[in-house]
Protein backbone atom coordinates (compact mmCIF):
# COMPACT_ATOMS: atom_id res chain seq x y z
CA UNK A 1 0.00 0.00 0.00
CA UNK A 2 1.41 3.45 -0.98
CA UNK A 3 0.71 4.80 2.34
CA UNK A 4 2.76 2.21 3.96
CA UNK A 5 5.62 2.94 0.98
CA UNK A 6 5.71 6.42 1.77
CA UNK A 7 5.54 6.37 5.93
CA UNK A 8 8.81 3.64 6.03
CA UNK A 9 11.11 6.09 3.86
CA UNK A 10 9.93 9.23 5.24
CA UNK A 11 10.45 7.88 8.86
CA UNK A 12 13.75 6.23 7.72
CA UNK A 13 14.81 9.02 6.20
CA UNK A 14 13.09 11.39 9.34
CA UNK A 15 15.75 9.54 11.33
CA UNK A 16 18.60 9.42 9.44
CA UNK A 17 18.45 13.46 8.87
CA UNK A 18 18.01 13.66 13.08
CA UNK A 19 21.06 11.58 13.22
CA UNK A 20 23.02 13.81 10.70
CA UNK A 21 22.81 17.06 13.51
CA UNK A 22 26.19 16.78 15.53
CA UNK A 23 25.68 15.98 18.80
CA UNK A 24 28.20 18.53 20.16
CA UNK A 25 24.97 21.14 19.33
CA UNK A 26 22.45 19.51 21.02
CA UNK A 27 24.56 17.98 23.95
CA UNK A 28 24.49 20.58 26.44
CA UNK A 29 20.51 20.57 26.52
CA UNK A 30 20.49 17.17 25.85
CA UNK A 31 22.80 16.69 29.41
CA UNK A 32 21.14 18.91 31.20
CA UNK A 33 18.57 16.10 32.24
CA UNK A 34 20.74 14.24 34.45
CA UNK A 35 20.36 16.85 37.25
CA UNK A 36 16.90 16.57 36.68
CA UNK A 37 16.97 12.36 36.70
CA UNK A 38 19.47 12.57 39.67
CA UNK A 39 17.15 15.04 41.85
CA UNK A 40 13.82 12.68 41.09
CA UNK A 41 15.18 9.41 40.29
CA UNK A 42 13.52 7.06 38.09
CA UNK A 43 10.43 6.72 39.59
CA UNK A 44 9.36 10.02 41.17
CA UNK A 45 5.52 10.20 41.84
CA UNK A 46 4.22 13.67 41.76
CA UNK A 47 1.93 12.80 44.38
CA UNK A 48 2.89 10.22 46.74
CA UNK A 49 1.12 6.82 46.57
CA UNK A 50 -0.62 7.74 43.70
CA UNK A 51 1.30 5.20 40.63
CA UNK A 52 -0.39 6.54 37.90
CA UNK A 53 1.23 10.02 39.30
CA UNK A 54 4.66 8.11 38.34
CA UNK A 55 6.83 9.68 36.00
CA UNK A 56 8.86 7.34 33.70
CA UNK A 57 12.91 9.04 34.11
CA UNK A 58 14.10 5.61 33.79
CA UNK A 59 13.04 5.25 30.12
CA UNK A 60 13.84 9.03 29.78
CA UNK A 61 16.98 8.23 30.80
CA UNK A 62 17.30 5.91 27.98
CA UNK A 63 15.81 8.13 25.28
CA UNK A 64 18.56 10.92 26.05
CA UNK A 65 21.19 8.12 26.48
CA UNK A 66 20.16 7.46 22.66
CA UNK A 67 19.88 11.14 21.77
CA UNK A 68 23.29 11.80 23.18
CA UNK A 69 25.41 8.90 21.72
CA UNK A 70 28.91 9.53 19.99
CA UNK A 71 29.29 6.08 18.65
CA UNK A 72 31.33 5.12 15.22
CA UNK A 73 29.03 4.06 13.36
CA UNK A 74 27.31 5.03 10.29
CA UNK A 75 24.37 7.44 10.79
CA UNK A 76 22.48 5.12 8.69
CA UNK A 77 23.36 2.63 11.50
CA UNK A 78 22.33 4.74 14.36
CA UNK A 79 18.99 5.43 12.39
CA UNK A 80 18.37 1.78 12.26
CA UNK A 81 19.75 0.38 15.37
CA UNK A 82 18.89 3.17 18.06
CA UNK A 83 22.37 2.68 20.24
CA UNK A 84 23.31 3.93 23.56
CA UNK A 85 25.73 3.28 26.09
CA UNK A 86 24.57 0.86 29.04
CA UNK A 87 25.98 -1.03 32.14
CA UNK A 88 23.72 -0.09 34.85
CA UNK A 89 20.49 1.34 35.52
CA UNK A 90 19.71 3.78 32.67
CA UNK A 91 20.33 7.12 34.30
CA UNK A 92 23.99 6.24 36.36
CA UNK A 93 24.43 5.19 32.27
CA UNK A 94 23.10 8.25 31.01
CA UNK A 95 25.79 10.15 33.67
CA UNK A 96 28.89 7.95 32.57
CA UNK A 97 27.97 8.63 29.08
CA UNK A 98 28.23 12.30 29.67
CA UNK A 99 31.03 11.42 31.36
CA UNK A 100 32.78 9.47 28.60
CA UNK A 101 33.40 6.16 31.02
CA UNK A 102 34.02 3.23 29.26
CA UNK A 103 30.65 1.60 28.77
CA UNK A 104 29.50 -0.76 26.19
CA UNK A 105 27.24 0.08 23.06
CA UNK A 106 23.94 -1.22 23.01
CA UNK A 107 21.54 -1.37 19.99
CA UNK A 108 17.47 -0.91 20.54
CA UNK A 109 16.50 -1.95 17.06
CA UNK A 110 12.96 -3.55 17.48
CA UNK A 111 10.94 -0.35 17.93
CA UNK A 112 11.12 2.52 15.01
CA UNK A 113 12.03 5.29 17.70
CA UNK A 114 10.61 8.10 15.70
CA UNK A 115 10.84 10.21 19.05
CA UNK A 116 14.43 10.61 18.16
CA UNK A 117 13.55 12.30 15.53
CA UNK A 118 11.63 14.93 17.21
CA UNK A 119 13.90 15.23 20.07
CA UNK A 120 17.15 15.53 18.37
CA UNK A 121 16.42 19.05 16.43
CA UNK A 122 14.30 19.80 19.34
CA UNK A 123 17.34 19.38 21.45
CA UNK A 124 18.68 22.24 19.59
CA UNK A 125 16.79 24.61 21.16
CA UNK A 126 15.52 23.70 24.24
CA UNK A 127 16.66 22.15 27.61
CA UNK A 128 14.80 18.77 29.41
CA UNK A 129 13.22 21.20 31.75
CA UNK A 130 12.52 23.74 29.20
CA UNK A 131 10.77 20.49 27.02
CA UNK A 132 8.68 19.87 29.75
CA UNK A 133 7.46 23.29 30.14
CA UNK A 134 6.26 23.54 26.62
CA UNK A 135 5.14 20.54 26.77
CA UNK A 136 2.64 21.06 29.09
CA UNK A 137 1.53 24.24 27.10
CA UNK A 138 0.96 22.78 24.42
CA UNK A 139 -0.97 19.61 25.73
CA UNK A 140 -3.05 21.95 27.59
CA UNK A 141 -3.54 23.91 24.35
CA UNK A 142 -4.26 21.05 22.33
CA UNK A 143 -7.15 20.11 24.94
CA UNK A 144 -8.75 23.27 25.05
CA UNK A 145 -9.16 23.44 21.44
CA UNK A 146 -11.04 19.90 21.83
CA UNK A 147 -13.00 21.35 24.52
CA UNK A 148 -14.18 24.72 22.25
CA UNK A 149 -14.62 22.40 18.97
CA UNK A 150 -16.94 20.21 21.31
CA UNK A 151 -18.60 23.80 22.69
CA UNK A 152 -19.19 24.55 19.28
CA UNK A 153 -20.87 21.21 18.06
CA UNK A 154 -23.86 19.18 18.79
CA UNK A 155 -21.42 17.16 21.17
CA UNK A 156 -21.65 19.92 24.05
CA UNK A 157 -22.62 17.54 26.79
CA UNK A 158 -19.77 15.63 26.50
CA UNK A 159 -17.02 18.52 27.17
CA UNK A 160 -17.54 16.90 31.36
CA UNK A 161 -17.25 13.22 30.16
CA UNK A 162 -14.24 14.31 28.57
CA UNK A 163 -12.40 16.83 31.06
CA UNK A 164 -13.48 13.76 33.53
CA UNK A 165 -11.20 11.56 31.35
CA UNK A 166 -8.22 14.06 30.65
CA UNK A 167 -8.03 14.14 34.61
CA UNK A 168 -8.03 10.66 35.23
CA UNK A 169 -4.92 10.29 32.60
CA UNK A 170 -3.39 12.48 35.05
CA UNK A 171 -2.04 14.92 32.38
CA UNK A 172 1.09 16.44 34.27
CA UNK A 173 3.22 13.40 34.32
CA UNK A 174 2.77 13.10 30.02
CA UNK A 175 3.90 16.49 30.03
CA UNK A 176 6.84 15.66 32.31
CA UNK A 177 7.67 12.81 30.13
CA UNK A 178 9.13 12.22 26.66
CA UNK A 179 8.23 8.69 27.31
CA UNK A 180 4.25 9.53 27.61
CA UNK A 181 4.27 12.32 25.15
CA UNK A 182 3.92 11.03 21.71
CA UNK A 183 0.99 8.82 22.14
CA UNK A 184 -0.89 11.72 23.78
CA UNK A 185 -0.41 14.17 20.98
CA UNK A 186 -1.43 11.43 18.51
CA UNK A 187 -4.19 11.15 20.57
CA UNK A 188 -5.39 14.62 20.78
CA UNK A 189 -4.45 15.78 17.48
CA UNK A 190 -6.58 12.85 15.80
CA UNK A 191 -9.38 14.12 17.70
CA UNK A 192 -9.11 17.80 16.58
CA UNK A 193 -8.99 16.69 12.94
CA UNK A 194 -12.12 14.66 13.35
CA UNK A 195 -13.80 17.36 14.96
CA UNK A 196 -12.75 20.29 12.84
CA UNK A 197 -13.07 18.13 9.53
CA UNK A 198 -16.05 15.88 10.26
CA UNK A 199 -17.57 16.38 7.09
CA UNK A 200 -14.49 16.02 4.87
CA UNK A 201 -13.75 12.13 6.78
CA UNK A 202 -17.24 11.27 6.23
CA UNK A 203 -16.68 11.64 2.15
CA UNK A 204 -15.68 8.03 0.57
CA UNK A 205 -15.30 6.77 4.18
CA UNK A 206 -11.87 8.55 4.49
CA UNK A 207 -12.02 8.10 8.30
CA UNK A 208 -10.67 4.68 7.59
CA UNK A 209 -7.55 5.93 5.96
CA UNK A 210 -7.08 8.28 9.31
CA UNK A 211 -7.25 5.55 11.48
CA UNK A 212 -4.93 3.65 9.14
CA UNK A 213 -2.29 6.73 9.55
CA UNK A 214 -2.90 6.76 13.11
CA UNK A 215 -1.77 3.63 14.12
CA UNK A 216 1.20 3.93 11.80
CA UNK A 217 2.37 7.52 14.03
CA UNK A 218 1.61 5.44 16.91
CA UNK A 219 4.08 2.51 15.94
CA UNK A 220 6.88 5.05 14.28
CA UNK A 221 6.76 7.32 18.30
CA UNK A 222 5.80 5.11 20.58
CA UNK A 223 7.94 2.77 22.55
CA UNK A 224 4.91 0.28 23.49
CA UNK A 225 3.40 2.70 26.22
CA UNK A 226 -0.53 3.01 26.32
CA UNK A 227 -1.27 2.81 22.66
CA UNK A 228 -4.50 1.69 22.61
CA UNK A 229 -5.37 5.27 23.50
CA UNK A 230 -4.79 6.38 19.83
CA UNK A 231 -7.67 4.15 18.81
CA UNK A 232 -10.28 4.46 21.91
CA UNK A 233 -10.24 8.04 22.34
CA UNK A 234 -10.58 9.14 18.83
CA UNK A 235 -12.97 6.17 18.00
CA UNK A 236 -15.61 7.68 20.82
CA UNK A 237 -15.48 10.82 19.43
CA UNK A 238 -16.10 9.01 15.62
CA UNK A 239 -18.78 7.60 17.47
CA UNK A 240 -20.31 10.46 18.75
CA UNK A 241 -19.69 12.68 15.31
CA UNK A 242 -21.38 9.93 12.93
CA UNK A 243 -24.86 9.09 14.09
CA UNK A 244 -25.58 5.99 11.79
CA UNK A 245 -28.26 2.88 12.95
CA UNK A 246 -26.41 0.79 15.75
CA UNK A 247 -25.32 -1.72 12.95
CA UNK A 248 -23.67 0.13 10.83
CA UNK A 249 -21.84 1.70 14.11
CA UNK A 250 -20.74 -2.22 15.04
CA UNK A 251 -19.49 -2.94 11.54
CA UNK A 252 -17.79 0.91 11.56
CA UNK A 253 -15.62 0.09 14.94
CA UNK A 254 -14.83 -3.15 13.61
CA UNK A 255 -13.53 -1.34 9.94
CA UNK A 256 -11.51 0.95 12.08
CA UNK A 257 -10.27 -1.22 14.62
CA UNK A 258 -8.72 -3.18 11.57
CA UNK A 259 -7.43 -0.45 10.06
CA UNK A 260 -5.74 0.66 13.40
CA UNK A 261 -4.04 -2.62 13.69
CA UNK A 262 -2.64 -3.17 10.12
CA UNK A 263 -1.00 0.60 10.69
CA UNK A 264 0.49 -0.06 14.00
CA UNK A 265 1.78 -3.92 12.99
CA UNK A 266 2.32 -3.07 9.54
CA UNK A 267 4.42 -0.16 10.23
CA UNK A 268 6.50 -2.54 13.05
CA UNK A 269 7.05 -5.12 11.11
CA UNK A 270 8.10 -2.27 8.46
CA UNK A 271 11.09 -1.54 10.32
CA UNK A 272 12.13 -4.60 11.14
CA UNK A 273 11.92 -4.99 6.73
CA UNK A 274 13.92 -2.09 6.26
CA UNK A 275 16.23 -2.40 8.87
CA UNK A 276 17.18 -6.09 7.80
CA UNK A 277 17.87 -4.34 4.60
CA UNK A 278 19.79 -1.37 5.12
CA UNK A 279 21.94 -3.17 7.69
CA UNK A 280 22.47 -6.60 6.34
CA UNK A 281 21.12 -7.95 9.82
CA UNK A 282 18.51 -10.15 10.94
CA UNK A 283 15.66 -7.47 13.27
CA UNK A 284 13.25 -10.10 13.04
CA UNK A 285 15.06 -12.33 15.37
CA UNK A 286 15.67 -10.13 18.09
CA UNK A 287 12.15 -8.20 17.73
CA UNK A 288 9.96 -11.56 17.58
CA UNK A 289 11.79 -12.86 20.58
CA UNK A 290 10.92 -9.82 22.17
CA UNK A 291 7.28 -9.47 21.37
CA UNK A 292 6.66 -12.97 23.21
CA UNK A 293 8.03 -12.18 25.89
CA UNK A 294 5.79 -9.37 26.09
CA UNK A 295 2.42 -11.26 25.01
CA UNK A 296 3.28 -13.16 28.20
CA UNK A 297 1.43 -16.55 29.59
CA UNK A 298 -2.24 -17.72 30.37
CA UNK A 299 -1.64 -17.46 33.83
CA UNK A 300 -1.10 -13.62 34.60
CA UNK A 301 -3.68 -12.79 31.81
CA UNK A 302 -6.13 -11.91 33.95
CA UNK A 303 -3.49 -10.65 36.97
CA UNK A 304 -2.65 -8.15 34.15
CA UNK A 305 -5.87 -6.83 34.18
CA UNK A 306 -6.75 -6.88 37.79
CA UNK A 307 -3.41 -4.78 38.23
CA UNK A 308 -4.06 -2.41 36.36
CA UNK A 309 -7.60 -1.52 37.67
CA UNK A 310 -6.58 -1.40 40.59
CA UNK A 311 -4.44 1.43 40.20
CA UNK A 312 -7.37 3.48 40.80
CA UNK A 313 -8.29 2.01 43.76
CA UNK A 314 -7.47 5.38 45.99
CA UNK A 315 -10.33 7.11 48.36
CA UNK A 316 -9.57 10.05 46.48
CA UNK A 317 -11.13 7.98 43.27
CA UNK A 318 -13.85 6.71 44.82
CA UNK A 319 -15.64 9.93 45.97
CA UNK A 320 -14.91 11.47 42.45
CA UNK A 321 -16.76 8.10 41.18
CA UNK A 322 -19.43 8.45 44.00
CA UNK A 323 -19.89 11.92 43.06
CA UNK A 324 -20.72 11.16 39.15
CA UNK A 325 -22.95 8.34 40.52
CA UNK A 326 -25.05 10.66 42.74
CA UNK A 327 -25.15 13.31 39.89
CA UNK A 328 -26.76 11.05 37.24
CA UNK A 329 -28.83 9.77 39.70
CA UNK A 330 -30.39 12.90 40.38
CA UNK A 331 -30.72 13.48 36.91
CA UNK A 332 -32.35 10.54 36.17
CA UNK A 333 -34.88 11.03 39.23
CA UNK A 334 -35.86 14.64 38.75
CA UNK A 335 -36.33 14.30 34.44
CA UNK A 336 -38.15 10.35 35.51
CA UNK A 337 -35.50 8.94 32.81
CA UNK A 338 -37.19 5.97 31.82
CA UNK A 339 -34.06 3.34 30.36
CA UNK A 340 -35.48 2.06 27.35
CA UNK A 341 -34.45 -0.90 25.90
CA UNK A 342 -34.07 1.15 22.69
CA UNK A 343 -31.31 3.28 24.63
CA UNK A 344 -29.68 0.16 25.90
CA UNK A 345 -29.17 -0.88 22.24
CA UNK A 346 -27.73 2.51 21.36
CA UNK A 347 -25.27 2.19 24.04
CA UNK A 348 -23.92 -0.88 23.47
CA UNK A 349 -21.18 0.29 20.96
CA UNK A 350 -19.60 2.74 23.37
CA UNK A 351 -19.70 -0.47 25.93
CA UNK A 352 -18.00 -2.44 22.91
CA UNK A 353 -15.22 0.05 22.89
CA UNK A 354 -15.11 0.22 26.77
CA UNK A 355 -13.17 -3.33 27.00
CA UNK A 356 -10.43 -2.12 24.33
CA UNK A 357 -8.46 -1.56 27.24
CA UNK A 358 -8.81 -4.86 28.83
CA UNK A 359 -8.57 -7.06 25.96
CA UNK A 360 -5.17 -5.25 25.33
CA UNK A 361 -4.29 -5.88 28.85
CA UNK A 362 -5.18 -9.91 28.63
CA UNK A 363 -3.01 -10.44 25.33
CA UNK A 364 0.13 -8.04 26.36
CA UNK A 365 -0.18 -9.59 29.56
CA UNK A 366 3.54 -9.31 30.66
CA UNK A 367 4.15 -5.80 29.76
CA UNK A 368 0.74 -4.66 31.50
CA UNK A 369 1.61 -6.76 34.72
CA UNK A 370 4.95 -5.22 34.43
CA UNK A 371 4.17 -1.66 33.87
CA UNK A 372 0.77 -1.40 35.18
CA UNK A 373 1.23 2.39 36.86
CA UNK A 374 1.71 3.42 33.32
CA UNK A 375 -0.75 1.04 30.91
CA UNK A 376 -3.37 1.85 33.34
CA UNK A 377 -3.20 5.12 31.51
CA UNK A 378 -5.38 3.26 28.71
CA UNK A 379 -8.70 3.02 31.04
CA UNK A 380 -9.35 6.49 30.71
CA UNK A 381 -11.01 5.07 27.08
CA UNK A 382 -13.21 2.54 29.57
CA UNK A 383 -14.43 5.68 31.88
CA UNK A 384 -14.90 8.08 28.57
CA UNK A 385 -17.24 5.13 26.86
CA UNK A 386 -19.04 5.02 30.27
CA UNK A 387 -19.41 8.05 30.92
CA UNK A 388 -20.72 8.72 27.68
CA UNK A 389 -23.58 6.23 27.80
CA UNK A 390 -24.20 7.84 31.21
CA UNK A 391 -25.40 11.03 29.72
CA UNK A 392 -27.18 9.31 26.52
CA UNK A 393 -29.03 7.50 28.99
CA UNK A 394 -29.76 10.47 30.87
CA UNK A 395 -31.35 12.29 28.06
CA UNK A 396 -35.08 12.71 27.89
CA UNK A 397 -34.81 12.31 23.89
CA UNK A 398 -33.35 9.83 21.90
CA UNK A 399 -30.20 11.39 19.68
CA UNK A 400 -30.89 11.81 15.81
Amino acid sequence: MLLFLISTILGSILLILSYAIPTRAIYKNATESATVFLEEGMYKQLITGYSNSQLDNYTDAIIMGEIIYKGKESIVNKAMKVYRKEKENPIDDFIKTINEDPLESKSYERYWHGNIALFRPVFLFFSYSNLRVVNLFVQFLLVSVIIMLMYSSPLKRYILPFILSIFFLFPFTIGFSLQFSPIYYITLVSIILLLKYKNWFMKQDRYLYLFLLIGILTSYLDLLTFPVLTLGMPLLFYLLLYNKNIKNKFLNIIKISLMWFLGYFGMWILKWVIGSILCGENFFYTAINAAKYRVGTNHVRVKAIIENVLVYRKKSFALIFLGIFIYYTVIFIKNKIRITKLKVLEILPYMLVMVFPLVWYFIISEHSLTHFWFTSKSLIVSLFAILISLVYLSTTTLEK
